[in-house]
């Protein structure tokens, strides 16, 4: 079935607005649709994206707009049913605010599936409506390139290339003008690297795709006998990893228990922790990954349950959690295993500690800036992470080597997502950046 990746709330918010314009218009159907879209842009440009997305399929596909509409708008009182929520019960204030601003994502319903041809729903854009076919939307991409300044003939390494997005960016300002700037990419996603290099090299950028984790970036560029002037990670998972269901990243849609970030790794997957660690360490890893206050009830369900069948699929992992939580999930502001899922992800894929060897390895390469390091003096790191126990990493890396006087932080507070990114991309929420020029640049 074609899947469409939408946050619903302003779907709610145009169909009650168009449902109130209806009784305006009394002819010229396609020209009627045409004009409540326009209305919904004016009445709350934070939406625009949305609406303009959905007037352009019906303008040119010549398709009834309401159709689409009301199909998506169904969607949304079926999701609210499931989680036991009634929407004119749900009352004013940051309760309502906090239902109806999740970014809940579905498939596209079969009524609307009838009614979008399948490549209609690949509309070309950075932001709202359908995924475009890069699969992606970098975050922060202005603040980074204002906060890390890549200058012509730079060397730019981005620690976790994707889909190449930021990349591209890089590789399109220290190349500026024809001067010999150059990209190194490291990912441990080979198929999202290869997209990576096929992006930047259809650009015509002197890319470098090296299929390793960024903790073994230091090594790989004094082995390459070159030094990075502008660093770059982004923490996050590309959307297409969280999208595909085989990855088992996301309980969106059904899929095996899998979460590594390299398939072909022969490290334990979420499915094989959840068969072998005990109650007390699968709490624990709720708890400290996850933040999750219910992680002991949670891990004595799962416990429990997988003595009758093994846990193997993201369906019954998210429906085990939610049953965990009872009444509780009904006033929870995000679904139940939220948390669940971002601990077992952290915990598969050692996230933490990966990035605890960058920040060391980025402070020896500020200790060492004006000798044999992967550093130049002045070089900007730059780190995009999207959860407290990350930012918490960074910043006190980040203070500890400005305490010290190697570095300087150019930001002394987190760089969140603009409104309106967070609006278009609501992944983009929870992203954090912080960057650190080392040294003094003496060249």
């Amino acid at each position: 079935m074609p899947r469409i990746r939408l946050h619903l709330g302003p779907l709610v918010h145009i169909n009650h607005i168009r449902q109130r314009e209806r009784m305006q218009v009394e002819d010229g159907r396609h020209s009627a649709n045409r004009l409540r879209v326009a209305k919904s842009i004016d009445i709350d440009p934070r939406y625009a994206a949305l609406a303009k997305t959905l007037g352009n399929l019906a303008d040119v596909l010549d398709i009834d707009l309401d159709k689409i509409i009301l199909a998506l708008t169904d969607e949304v009182n079926r999701r609210f049913r499931r989680i036991g929520v009634n929407r004119q019960r749900a009352g004013r204030g940051p309760r309502r605010r906090a239902m109806f601003g999740w970014p809940m994502e579905t498939t596209l319903p079969s009524a609307v599936a009838a009614v979008i041809p399948a490549h209609a729903l690949m509309v070309p854009g950075p932001y709202y409506g359908a995924m475009n076919e890069v699969g992606h939307i970098p975050v922060l991409l202005d603040e980074v390139l204002r906060l890390l300044d890549p200058k012509p003939g730079e060397v730019a390494v981005d620690l976790t290339a994707g889909r190449g997005g930021h990349s591209l960016a890089l590789a399109q300002a220290v190349r500026a003008n024809g001067a010999p700037g150059r990209v190194i990419g490291f990912d441990l996603d080979k198929e999202n690297l290869a997209f990576a290099a096929q992006r930047l090299e259809a650009a015509n950028v002197n890319f470098t795709g090296i299929h390793e984790s960024f903790i073994n970036a230091p090594g790989t560029l004094r082995s390459l006998g070159v030094k990075a002037d502008v660093v770059l990670a982004d923490l996050g998972f590309s959307s297409n990893q969280m999208d595909d269901p085989e990855r088992g990243f996301s309980f969106s849609a059904d899929g095996p228990l899998d979460m590594r970030l390299n398939p072909a790794d022969a490290t334990p997957t979420a499915a094989d922790l959840l068969a072998s660690l005990s109650e007390r360490e699968l709490a624990d890893v709720i708890f400290q990954y996850g933040e999750d206050p219910f992680a002991r009830r949670i891990a004595r369900n799962l416990v429990e349950s997988r003595q009758f069948e093994p846990i193997r699929t993201t369906a019954r992992l998210a429906r085990l959690v939610h049953e965990a939580y009872g009444p509780k999930a009904r006033s929870s502001r995000m679904h139940p295993a939220t948390r669940t899922f971002m601990a077992l992800r952290i915990a598969v894929n050692d996230e933490l500690g990966a990035l605890r060897s960058l920040l060391d390895q980025i402070t020896k390469g500020a200790e060492n800036v004006n000798g044999p390091t992967w550093l130049h003096p002045g070089a900007r790191v730059g780190i995009i992470s999207f959860h407290s126990l990350e930012d918490r990493l960074v910043k006190h890396a980040f203070a500890d080597i400005a305490r010290r006087g190697l570095a300087t932080r150019l930001t002394k507070r987190p760089v969140s997502a603009s409104e309106q990114e967070a609006s278009a991309n609501p992944r983009s929420r929870s992203a954090k950046l912080r960057v650190a020029r080392i040294g003094d640049d003496t060249r």
